[in-house]
């Protein structure tokens, strides 16, 4: 390869690099990759398939058990060696069987439920993280534009100074303000790295990957009463679902105690062959058949205390789901309210930035005109740069806490 051909190499891969590094995330894609790569999500994955392997533990209870046994004997005058085939079926066991797997097919169900509820927490998560970036970067931009019209104000200032037009305290003031807005830059281009980092982690890069981002913190209108967002999460909600189902498993308990005061009746079968080495009867087979029932009269009140510790713990899942159905209503309801509130601070520091608007022209023209100061220019400026910091974090928790309600609805 020449020089010119590696050249050429170089230049596109450098290229090729600083278009991957220049991609950017929309929120779509952003959920997309946290619902595959997040690590927390796979363990909870991982969880499905434990109790998928259980319930088919419960199904394998109907089926008949195998067993084989070999055995020989030595001593001064016989050897001899035996076989035997053993095989066990369960006919009936007071239905506990059926018992366990319905319990199995619950768990199982509660766990899918506990899964799809984990991947609404974690596109939440990334949600609120998406947000926070935005509302980071909005905030970093409003300040290089509050910084870069502060350095204005000191030229000016400067200009004024040397005509003899103000005094040298409005330079010094302008320059004060050029050093904390420049603090203030840096702390707000730190304050978006933190951020990008902690969607980092929900996405499973390293802490320190490039991550751009696509989007603006943008307006929408949602609309929600309370009587609508009680109906819903009464009928769906998935933390209900899951409480309601350790309710049923809990009354399914109560039948596999109550089973063990029924019979329980088998039926069992063995074949044995047997060799005798040093003997007349070389070797003779023997099959036996049988049925058996086992039924448990009296065992000192074990299965009855067994019975109403079931009982206990049925009262208790059943007070569970009455307190989870009130803190599910109490956190819905905690989201609704600052969902409203957010909603309307929207709309109030809005009218908020065209008053700072206003007052920052009027203080431009004043000092200009040279009636008034630096210290009411600059004061007019730091309102205006605040009011529009202020919508801007106001718009980002209005958005925030529509992602929030919408998982506190279920």
């Amino acid at each position: 390869m020449s020089i010119k051909q590696l050249g050429r190499l170089l230049i596109l891969t450098s290229i090729s690099l600083h278009s991957f590094a220049a991609e950017s995330y929309n929120l779509e894609q952003l959920i997309n990759i946290a619902l595959t790569q997040n690590l927390s999500l796979k363990i909870e994955q991982e969880a499905i398939t434990q109790t998928e392997l259980a319930k088919i533990d419960s199904d394998r209870l109907r089926w008949p058990s195998l067993s084989m046994n070999g055995s020989t004997t030595n001593d001064l005058e016989n050897q001899s060696g035996s076989l035997s085939i053993n095989l066990n079926q369960p006919i009936y066991q007071g239905g506990s069987i059926s018992v366990k797997q319905q319990q199995a097919d619950l768990e199982l169900q509660k766990t899918n439920i506990g899964l799809n509820r984990k991947r609404q927490s974690l596109k939440k998560d990334v949600q609120l993280a998406y947000i926070d970036i935005l509302e980071s970067l909005a905030l970093e931009k409003e300040e290089r534009l509050s910084l870069e019209q502060i350095k204005e104000q000191a030229r000016i200032a400067n200009v004024l100074y040397s005509e003899g037009d103000v005094w040298k305290n409005d330079v010094l003031q302008a320059n004060v303000s050029i050093a904390q807005g420049e603090a203030q830059v840096i702390a707000a281009t730190n304050s978006v790295l933190l951020k990008k980092s902690a969607l980092n982690i929900l996405l499973n890069f390293n802490l320190s990957d490039e991550l751009n981002i696509d989007g603006n913190l943008e307006w929408h209108d949602y609309q929600w009463t309370w009587d609508k967002i009680e109906e819903h999460i009464n009928s769906i909600h998935p933390e209900l679902s899951i409480a309601k189902i350790n309710e049923d498993i809990a009354s399914l308990s109560i039948k596999n105690q109550s089973a063990s005061k029924l019979p329980t009746v088998n039926l069992s079968s063995s074949i044995v062959h047997s060799e005798y080495f040093t003997s007349n009867i070389s070797s003779s087979n023997d099959m036996t058949i049988s049925l058996s029932a086992n039924w448990q009269l009296w065992d000192a009140g074990n299965i009855n205390r067994n019975i109403s510790n079931a009982r206990i713990e049925k009262k208790k899942k059943s007070i569970e789901l009455f307190n989870t159905r009130q803190i599910v209503l109490q956190q819905a309801q905690q989201s609704w309210l600052k969902f409203s509130e957010a909603k309307n601070q929207v709309s109030i520091l809005k009218q908020a930035i065209e008053i700072a608007i206003e007052n920052y022209r009027v203080n431009t023209v004043r000092y200009q005109e040279k009636l008034g100061t630096a210290n009411d220019l600059l004061t007019a400026q730091t309102l205006l740069s605040k009011s529009k910091k202020d919508w801007i974090s106001a718009l980002a928790r209005y958005l925030k806490s529509v992602y929030t309600l919408q998982y506190n609805l279920g």
